[in-house]
């Protein structure tokens, strides 16, 4: 069975995140911080091990490449929403909400990876439809079900540790290119190719420094439009705070 845009089947892959955020919601809502926790805990590991059921399968099936390499923008978001709901440190949770959740949903749908597959039944395909969900859910659950006090030092934090995952996903995609002749896209900086961002790609060119490439145009923009984002998903993320007090010592990251 090949995957279509705009199917039944794609609506349906549309529809089940937020089925399964409204799902968990209404369970977890009234029940105790433990049992939030456990729940928690079973979504943050379930996203890394999808994440690296994916890249083992690619390994084992194609050899290593640079799409094992965790970089893209939501296979970084498995990895930061498992330890985000697993460790509940609050940079951590706010940087899968405010950064990857929306990504993750722009890829479930304008799904046009899952057209590149052979069929929808298939490690590729299945993974990717279900990391991308528990992407989305396990952000939103982070935020809806755990209602803790978010702080402006925990948005700092959170976007700082995403400046690095960006400033790592142009030194790797320039690295990649010039040395193994390979295409990769992290954080899809590099091309418009199978995503919405085919226009703004358009806006610039391409330029080339040594091994470093880029298109400063296309890339500068994309980042803006991630970074009004991403302060909009942190005051959303605020509207669901709960005060706690607790006089346990916390963390940096917390």
């Amino acid at each position: 069975m090949k995957f279509e845009l705009w199917s039944p089947i794609h609506y349906v892959i549309i529809a089940l995140p937020a089925v399964l955020i409204l799902f968990f919601w209404l369970l977890m809502r009234k029940r105790s911080q433990r049992a939030k926790d456990i729940v928690g805990i079973m979504i943050g590991s379930l996203s890394i091990i999808i994440l690296i059921a994916r890249n083992g399968y690619l390994l084992i099936a194609e050899g290593f490449s640079y799409e094992i390499i965790p970089l893209q923008v939501c296979q970084v978001g498995s990895l930061i929403v498992g330890l985000a709901l697993i460790t509940k440190k609050r940079a951590l949770l706010l940087m899968g909400f405010c950064f990857h959740l929306v990504p993750a949903y722009g890829a479930l749908i304008f799904a046009n990876s899952l057209l590149t597959y052979p069929t929808l039944v298939s490690m590729k395909s299945l993974t990717f439809i279900l990391g991308h969900i528990t992407i989305i859910v396990g952000s939103a659950y982070g935020i809806l079900v755990y209602r803790m006090e978010y702080k402006l030092k925990h948005f700092i934090i959170a976007f700082i540790l995403t400046l690095c995952f960006t400033i790592l996903s142009v030194v790797f995609n320039s690295l990649f290119r010039y040395f193994w002749n390979g295409t990769p896209n992290y954080f899809y900086l590099y091309n418009a190719d199978l995503s919405p961002f085919e226009p703004l790609f358009k806006l610039g060119t391409m330029r080339n420094y040594g091994w470093f490439s880029i298109n400063w145009e296309y890339a500068c923009t994309l980042i803006a439009i991630f970074i009004v984002i991403y302060v909009v998903m942190y005051f959303v993320a605020k509207l669901f705070n709960r005060k706690v007090k607790s006089n346990k010592k916390q963390s940096y990251y917390e």
